[in-house]
Parts: C-alpha cells; sequence; structure tokens
C-alpha cells in the first residue's frame, strides 16, 4: 500500500493557516485559480471537500465564498483529512455509492462533517440523473458502510440508486448557473 503524499488543491476567499503559514487564499484563487500545497496542517473554520476537479473549479457556484475547497490528489484518505481543522466541514461529491462511502470516510474523522445535497436535489435527480452502470456494463457497488449507513442524506441517495438505477454526478448543479 502506497503512503499518501498528502497533496491537495485548495481555493477559497479566505485566509488560511496552511502549515503553520498565513496564506491569502483569495489572491492565488484569482490570479492562478487554485492553491496547491503538501499539507501538514491546515486550519479554516469553513471547508469543503470536493471530488470531481471540475466542480472544484467552481464550488463557490454552489456553496457561497465562504468555504476553503479541497481537492485530493490522488483520492481522499483519513492521513489527508487528519491534517485539517475546521469547525464546520461538508463533502461535495458525486451522489453514487463512491460518493456516500467517501462522505461516511469523512464523518469518521470527523463525526460532525456534513454531505453537501442541494435543495433542488429532486428536481436534479430527476431531471440529470444517470445510470449507474460503468462503461464495462457493470453497476456500481455499494460498501458495506454504505449499505449499513442509517444517516438520512445516505439511506435517502442509496434508495434513490437501488429504486432507479442512476445517479447524480455533482456537475448537474452546475448546469443552470449563469456565468459571473
Amino acid at each position: 500500500k502506497r503512503e499518501s503524499q498528502n497533496v491537495v488543491l485548495i481555493r477559497g476567499f479566505e485566509k488560511v493557516k496552511l502549515n503553520s503559514e498565513s496564506i491569502d487564499l483569495e489572491k492565488y484563487t484569482k490570479l492562478f485559480g487554485t492553491f496547491s500545497a503538501q499539507v501538514q496542517e491546515l486550519v479554516s473554520p469553513k471547508i469543503c471537500i470536493v471530488e470531481n476537479l471540475d466542480s472544484f473549479l467552481m464550488a463557490e457556484k454552489v456553496m457561497g465564498k465562504s468555504f476553503v475547497f479541497i481537492h485530493t490528489y490522488g483520492g481522499l484518505g483519513k492521513s489527508t483529512l487528519r491534517k485539517f481543522q475546521a469547525s464546520e466541514i461538508y463533502i461535495f461529491p458525486d451522489y453514487d455509492f463512491t460518493g456516500l462511502h467517501n462522505y461516511l470516510m469523512v464523518k469518521k474523522v470527523f463525526p460532525d462533517a456534513k454531505l453537501f445535497v442541494p435543495e433542488d436535489y429532486e428536481m436534479l435527480f430527476k431531471t440529470y440523473s444517470r445510470t449507474i452502470k460503468t462503461k464495462q456494463g457493470r453497476e456500481q457497488n455499494p460498501s458495506k458502510e454504505v449499505k449499513k449507513s442509517t444517516d438520512v442524506n445516505v439511506v435517502k441517495i442509496r434508495s434513490d440508486i437501488y429504486n432507479s438505477k442512476h445517479f447524480l454526478e455533482q456537475q448537474a448543479l452546475f448546469i443552470n448557473l449563469k456565468d459571473d
């Protein structure tokens, strides 16, 4: 098993403490779109972990500018999560079994973490959901943790997937947004 290098992409419009340095994320976000670091410690009041890179690059259009957005290089792992300190943590994934699994992993490290579910989830699901089948024709299967979870959002999304054989990609949340 390879060890995580704890490399993350970070963007936002707030100051953060990163590896004991104060960083003005707004400056780097506006100049370059993102900031990257090998994280030893990241301190911010509000963190949102975003699964997909394209959604990460515009997450503030859905979540607002008060969050610091994180996209992990090479996948989400507990070793990277343990480097974060925040009073509020959200995860913004695809609404599929993998996204639910990642949310539950975050909750193991941060029990108060929340899954970001848009207010118009039902409409987006009915309009933009896609088949749960992979390109090879196999269905994505839930992990043990997702199967046995009683978290209200996990139960709802898991049921939607089971009943429809479809899931909602996070990119669907950006379809009807106007460009700035």
